[in-house]
Formats: structure tokens, sequence, C-alpha cells
């Protein structure tokens, strides 16, 4: 699939919902979650980024980010998701040396593929031009809230932590100094 082929899909509504957000390991998540009885607040991860090209530290963040909210807040991290920029980002940033969205989007699905959380999110790079982290964070809380049930419990969505949970030098366990 080339450039143009991916936007006249996207623009011709060719490409569903699910092509451009496959949310199947969070659902399957979630379901498990509310099967166990699991009361936790439920957390879906989200970063951005040219991911020109993907690597292991990008799914390692993540990975890291889940591993440290479920043990420091008891938080039950559901899903994450690499969202990567549009391409009128990336070929301003890079130039020549960028590499098209298809290109990204297929890379990135194949280097999360074992993962049991994270998937890969479209939803920047198929739109008409470059849009910023809040305006893409809203529009994947959206097109979630449409797809997951209406009765998942305990599922917030923040595009930043509640000031509660942000993190602070004396809130970090490496800050404390050894003489």
């Amino acid at each position: 699939m080339d450039y143009n082929h991916f936007h006249k899909h996207v623009a011709n509504n060719k490409l569903s919902d699910l092509d451009l957000n496959p949310i199947g390991r969070t659902c399957n998540n979630i379901r498990n979650s509310i099967n166990r009885g699991d009361k936790r607040l439920m957390v879906i991860l989200v970063t951005t980024g040219s991911f020109n090209p993907i690597h292991k530290g990008h799914v390692q963040m993540l990975d890291m980010a889940k591993n440290e909210l479920e043990k420091r807040y008891n938080w039950n991290v559901v899903g994450g998701f690499l969202s990567p920029s549009h391409d009128s980002y990336v070929k301003g940033k890079l130039g020549s040396d960028y590499i098209p969205a298809y290109h990204r989007i297929e890379m990135i699905k194949r280097a999360v593929g074992d993962s049991t959380f994270v998937e890969c999110s479209a939803i920047e790079a198929a739109q008409t031009s470059f849009i910023d982290f809040i305006p893409m964070f809203k529009r994947l809380e959206k097109w979630l809230r449409y797809y997951l049930p209406a009765s998942v419990p305990n599922l917030q969505f923040h595009s930043t932590p509640p000031s509660q949970y942000r993190y602070s030098p004396s809130s970090s366990p490496s800050s404390s100094s050894s003489s």
C-alpha cells in the first residue's frame, strides 16, 4: 500500500475504525479484569512519536510505565497505544529520511506482536494533517468510549496524570541521597 493509497482509503472510509485502532488486546484485558472482579482503576497508556523507525525501547517504555503504575499506585493497566505521527510532521523533522506512515504502522504492529497490552493507533497518522497530542488524545478517547462497553467500571481518561499522581523528585524512590 503506498502513501496516496493509504490516505485515499482513509478519506473514503475504506479502512474501518478497527483497521486504524485495533483494540482486541485492550478489550480482552478489560474483560479479564471484570471477570476476575478486579476493582482497581483501569488505565490505558498512550504515547506518540515519529517511530521512524520503531525500536525495542518504545515498547519497553510502555512496559516499564505499566509495571511502575501497577506497582506504585496499584493501577490496572489494561492497554497501551503507540500512535505514529502524521507524515507531514515526520517529513518536516527528518526530510528525505522519513518513513511513510503506512510503513511505520506496519512496523509498529510487528514490534508489538508479542505484547499482551500494547497496540498501534493510526488515528494521528490517518488525519489530513498533523494534530498535536491533546487533540489526538481526545479523538482516541472518543473512539475508545464508542467501542468499549459503556459498563466498564473504573476506566478514566487523562491526558496528564491526575495531580495527586504527578511525578515530583521528592516522591521518587531514587531521589534519596546516600552519603
